[in-house]
């Protein structure tokens, strides 16, 4: 049967398969249980830059209000191929292979302080410029580098596209002997995440840039970057803090 993809045909979906209790995962490890929902919910596992059902993107989690949940991933806008320019400039490199990475989840309320690397990062909201700007620091503290940033309007079009419903999905994990089993148990339905959300959640720090640069360690790409995607990161309690939560609850 084909799929509207409505908010009313979401929820009828969730609420049976709600009603079927805890369920084996399909899948091993953290993916398993958004892997799950989306197998229950008869979606084709993809790598779309599109919502998950209609116009729903579906974040699936089992933890508390502190955990975090990636809204979205985006290369910054400039310079070009500035993630390969961020790692081979100041990502540290692995004692073996001698190769660069650079791992760390900066904010726009304080520096990073980490011995891992030879600087510190920050994020910086430019109102005036419309832009979020990733500063490198010396251990001085001074200012050494802010040539890498997102446009607000390469980010504005990335949740417009992605990220403009989004439904959070609350589960439970039980661990059993032949497996992991998962219990979904309600939605919070958030319209209209847009850039006026984001950008006041991440002039509080509320929103985390993870940089999850690294190396190819093998094969024919052996040396050159393999970006993991530069995450967008929030906690549920602040997502639910700074969206639109409307009255589409579905409560199960």
């Amino acid at each position: 049967m084909e799929m509207s993809g409505s908010f009313d045909e979401f929820a009828r979906l969730v609420t049976d398969i709600e009603n079927r209790g805890f369920i084996k995962s399909t899948r091993k490890g953290p993916t398993g249980i958004g892997k799950l929902f989306e197998d229950l919910l008869g979606k084709e596992e993809d790598n779309a830059a599109d919502p998950d059902f209609g116009d729903i993107e579906i974040k699936v989690h089992d933890g508390g209000a502190g955990s975090m949940i990636t809204l979205f991933t985006k290369a910054p806008t400039s310079p070009r191929q500035a993630n390969t320019y961020l790692r081979e400039n100041y990502g540290a490199a692995d004692p073996e292979s001698g190769l660069k990475s650079l791992h760390a989840t900066v904010t726009a309320t304080r520096r990073t302080n980490s011995n891992v690397y030879d600087y510190d990062f920050q994020i910086f909201v430019d109102e005036e410029r419309q832009r979020v700007v990733q500063l490198v620091f010396d251990k001085s503290g001074n200012m050494i580098d802010d040539s890498v940033y997102w446009s607000f309007d390469v980010l504005a079009t990335q949740m417009e596209r992605k990220l403009k419903n989004l439904a959070l999905v609350h589960a439970e994990k039980e661990v059993r002997q032949d497996g992991t089993y998962y219990r979904y148990t309600g939605v919070d339905y958030i319209e209209d995440i847009n850039i006026d959300m984001l950008i006041p959640a991440l002039i509080d720090g509320a929103v985390k840039v993870d940089n999850r640069i690294g190396s190819y360690k093998s094969g024919p790409n052996f040396g050159k970057t393999h970006d993991h995607g530069t995450g967008f990161r929030i906690t549920q309690s602040d997502l639910l803090h700074y969206g639109n939560v409307t009255n589409k609850v579905i409560e199960l």
